[in-house]
């Protein structure tokens, strides 16, 4: 999912990734990340937090 937002002449594109927690998909995380400038880490502990989540935020730092 893609939004768009425009402030004043700055215009900002925000995509949504919903990927699956496992880890056979750090692959496709890794890539997304890659295409990214900032992530936010939004994350459900209902359960707690799972090792897949912990092993993402640390994908996502290694990409600045």
């Amino acid at each position: 999912m893609t939004c768009y937002h425009q402030i004043g002449e700055q215009k900002y594109e925000l995509n949504l990734i919903d990927t699956p927690g496992t880890f056979d998909f750090s692959y496709e995380v890794s890539r997304s990340l890659a295409a990214c400038e900032a992530v936010i880490l939004l994350v459900d502990a209902f359960q707690g937090v799972q090792a897949q989540t912990v092993a993402n935020a640390f994908l996502a730092m290694e990409n600045n």
